[in-house]
């Protein structure tokens, strides 16, 4: 079970809306309390240090020259899928995939396509992801993501 740890302000900022921060139904009574999802902003600051921070960036994004090619790849991938018939707006790498790739009897994707043009979009996008794959390994060893 999942328990906050709460400041005493905080315990008291909850006491005084009538809440009882021991009990299991805390969400549901603070959620009854502020209406809906989207009110939270009527609601005190109960826990500051967790609300969520705006990640969004206040400067345009670099990228390397490396993202920039499986952005350029993937872009590519996508608007030959959209240019097909029967193309799903919402379809995932994956759909893409299964649409060009298709299943074999036992319901496992294809390794291949007939359609030699999207072979060689995503052999292409392929290629870039490992070439950008390869320039981020030092990195992810270095901050700690994989040891």
């Amino acid at each position: 079970m999942f328990t906050l740890q709460l400041t005493p302000q905080e315990n008291q900022l909850l006491l005084e809306l009538g809440l009882d921060s021991d009990s299991p139904t805390l969400a549901i009574q603070i959620q009854d309390l502020i209406g809906s999802e989207n009110d939270l902003d009527i609601l005190p600051d109960l826990f500051p240090e967790h609300r969520q921070h705006n990640f969004a960036p206040s400067e345009p994004l670099e990228f390397s020259l490396e993202a920039q090619n499986v952005f350029d790849a993937g872009s590519e991938l996508w608007r030959y899928y959209h240019s097909q018939p029967r193309s799903n707006v919402n379809a995932s790498l994956y759909d893409i995939r299964e649409y060009f790739q298709g299943r074999n009897e036992g319901g496992k994707m294809n390794n291949k396509s007939a359609d030699e043009r999207y072979d060689l979009l995503i052999t292409n996008l392929r290629v870039c992801l490992k070439v950008l794959g390869l320039k981020i390994q030092p990195k992810i060893y270095k901050h700690g993501f994989l040891r």
